[in-house]
C-alpha cells in the first residue's frame, strides 16, 4: 500500500474469479446490484469481483450496461493492476469500465464521501508487526483512529498483532457503507478466534458496534487460495444491527456446521454445537506472578544466538564448549550464559541430531550484561564483535529500545520468570494437540514455538501442569484453530487462569 512498487504486494491474496462468483452468489450480491445497489471493493486488485458480476450476467444471458457499471466503485493501490483490469474488462465484455470508478490509491487515505449499499472484497492479510517499517509508520494513526488499538503506545511497542484486513474492513464499514448496508469479505479467521490481537475489531454480544456479524463460512480443508496456510473463510457483516450472542459457522456448502459463541468483552470467540447458555470455563489456578510467557526472542537473528553443541558426551555443559551457530561457524565460548533450548523431544517428539542452546547475555533479573561482564567471559567478546553488524541491524521498536544503551547483544522476553527453577511448558505453535510438561532447570522456549508458566516449586508446577492438561485441550479445540500459529499462545491460555493467594 505504499508508493514503492515492491510494497504493493503487502499481504495480498488474489481471489480466483470462480470464488469471487461464489461469494457473490452466496449472498445474492448480483441480484441486489441489478436492483440498484451500489457495490464497493476497497482493495480490488485486478477487479475479480467486478469481473465476476459481469460473468454472472453473461451466464444468465442478461446485459449489464453503463448504468449498472456506474454503481461499481473500487480502490487499488497498484496502478499496473488497474490498467490490466481496464484492458481485460474491455476485451472480455466489449464495454468500457468507467475509469473514474476504479481509483488508484491507498484505501486508508481514501476520503470519498459516497455511501455504498454493499462492500465486498478480499483485503490483504498481514499482521501489523509483520508489515514493512514505512507502512507501519503511515498506518499507526489509522489503527488508533478506527479504534483497533487504544493508544499510540500500543502500536509503537508492537503490542498489537491486529491484522491489516481488520483495519481495511473497519474503515470501510464506518466510512463507506450506509445504514443497514452489508459487507462480504474473505478474511483470516484469526480475526474472530485469536486472543487479544483483534479484540477491538470483534463486535460484542448484545451491543451495537460498527457492524454485526451475521455468519461466518469456514473454508477449512477447501483449496481456495493456493499456497495459503492461514485458516481463512468468508464473513457476512451488517451495519446498524445489534450483535447476536451466537453466529452460525457454516461450511462452504452452506450447511450449518456449528455456532460461534460471541464474547461480551472482545475475547476470542469460541465454538458451540448449540445455542445453549454460556458454559462455565474451566480454570487453572496460579499466582499473580505466573503469567504465561513465550520463549526468548532474538529479533530475527537466531543464526547468531541459537547454537548447537558439537560434543554431546554429557548432559551438563563444561565451563567452555565448542558450538556451531546458524552461519556454520564453530566457536568456543564460556557457557555461563548458555541455556538449553526446548525442543520437540521434551513433548514426546524425536530428538534433534544435536542439542540446541541459546546465548542469553542477561542477568537473572532480566537486564543485559554490561561491557565489563562481557569481557570476563571466555570467547564471548570476540564472538559478539564478529557479529556486531548483524546484531545492531536488528529492527523493531522493542529491540531498538533494548539496545539503546549500546548493549547490542540484548534479547526480548527475558526477565526473572526466564530463570525460575521449574517451568510448566508446552508447544504453542502449529500443533493439533496440547501437552504440558514440567521442566526443571533453565530451559528456554524458542520464541513463539513454546510457551510456559514459571514456578519455583515442583508441587506447584505439577499441579498447574495437571490442571492445564485436564482443562486446556477442550478449551483450545473450541476455537477451531488446530494447526495454526495461534494454537496455544500465552494470550489464549491466560484467559483460563485465575489467581490464587500468593503464598500457595
Amino acid at each position: 500500500m505504499l508508493d514503492e512498487r515492491e510494497e504493493y504486494a503487502i499481504g495480498r491474496v488474489f481471489t480466483p474469479v470462480e470464488w469471487a462468483m461464489w461469494l457473490i452468489d452466496r449472498f445474492k450480491v448480483y441480484e441486489a446490484w441489478r436492483c440498484g445497489a451500489r457495490v464497493f471493493d476497497p482493495t480490488c486488485g485486478r477487479g475479480a469481483f467486478f469481473t465476476a458480476l459481469m460473468m454472472i450476467a453473461r451466464k444468465r444471458n442478461e446485459r449489464a450496461g453503463d448504468e449498472d457499471l456506474g454503481r461499481l466503485t473500487g480502490i487499488e493501490i497498484n496502478p499496473g493492476d488497474r490498467l490490466e483490469f481496464l484492458h481485460s474488462f474491455k476485451l472480455n465484455f466489449g464495454i468500457d469500465f468507467p475509469e473514474d470508478n476504479f481509483v488508484t490509491g491507498n484505501f486508508l487515505d481514501y476520503r470519498g464521501e459516497r455511501k455504498f449499499d454493499i462492500a465486498i472484497g478480499n483485503p490483504p492479510w498481514a499482521n501489523f508487526t509483520d508489515l514493512p517499517e514505512d507502512f507501519r509508520e503511515k498506518s499507526k494513526r489509522h489503527y488508533i483512529k478506527y479504534g483497533l488499538v487504544v493508544n499510540r503506545k500500543d502500536v509503537l511497542l508492537g503490542g498489537s498483532r491486529t491484522d491489516i484486513s481488520s483495519l481495511i474492513i473497519q474503515k470501510c464499514m464506518i466510512n463507506h457503507v450506509g445504514p443497514q448496508g452489508c459487507g462480504y469479505f474473505y478474511v483470516p479467521l484469526s480475526l474472530f478466534f485469536n486472543g487479544n490481537a483483534n479484540r477491538n475489531f470483534r463486535p460484542r454480544a448484545g451491543q451495537n458496534s460498527v457492524f454485526a456479524v451475521d455468519e461466518i463460512i469456514d473454508f477449512k480443508g477447501a483449496a481456495v487460495f493456493n499456497g495459503v496456510s492461514t485458516r481463512y473463510g468468508a464473513v457476512a457483516l451488517r451495519s446498524g444491527k445489534q450483535q447476536p450472542q451466537f453466529v452460525p459457522l457454516l461450511k462452504p456448502s452452506g450447511n450449518r456446521s456449528i455456532y460461534c459463541r460471541v464474547s461480551v468483552d472482545g475475547d476470542a470467540w469460541s465454538m458451540s454445537r448449540n445455542t445453549d447458555g454460556e458454559s462455565a470455563k474451566a480454570q487453572v489456578r496460579v499466582r499473580s506472578s505466573q503469567k504465561p510467557r513465550q520463549g526468548m526472542n532474538t529479533g530475527g537473528l537466531n543464526k547468531a544466538f541459537i547454537l548447537e553443541r558439537v560434543t554431546d558426551t554429557t548432559d551438563n555443559l563444561l565451563e567452555k564448549e565448542i558450538f556451531i551457530n546458524g552461519f556454520g561457524e564453530e566457536v568456543e565460548i564460556s557457557t555461563n550464559y548458555v541455556f538449553p533450548l526446548m525442543g520437540s523431544h521434551l513433548f514426546g517428539g524425536q530428538p534433534a541430531k544435536r542439542r540446541r542452546y541459546i546465548l542469553c547475555l542477561h542477568h537473572r533479573e532480566g537486564q543485559a550484561l554490561d561491557e565489563q561482564r562481557i569481557h570476563e567471559l571466555y570467547g564471548v567478546r570476540d564472538y559478539l564483535e564478529n557479529h556486531r553488524a548483524e546484531m545492531e541491524g536488528r529492527k523493531g521498536v522493542l529491540m531498538r529500545a533494548r539496545m539503546s544503551k549500546g548493549r547490542y547483544w540484548s534479547l526480548i522476553g527475558v526477565g526473572p520468570y526466564s530463570f525460575t527453577r521449574y517451568k510448566v511448558a508446552w508447544e504453542s505453535l502449529g500443533r493439533r494437540t496440547f501437552k504440558a510438561v514440567v521442566l526443571e532447570g533453565c530451559w528456554q522456549g524458542n520464541q513463539a514455538m513454546h510457551a510456559y508458566i514459571p514456578s519455583e516449586s515442583r508441587d506447584d508446577a505439577e499441579r498447574i501442569c495437571e490442571e492445564l492438561n485436564r482443562n486446556v485441550p477442550a478449551f483450545l479445540k473450541s476455537f477451531g484453530m488446530e494447526g495454526t500459529c495461534n494454537w496455544a499462545q500465552p494470550g489464549r491460555i491466560k484467559s483460563m487462569l485465575v489467581q490464587k493467594h500468593q503464598s500457595a
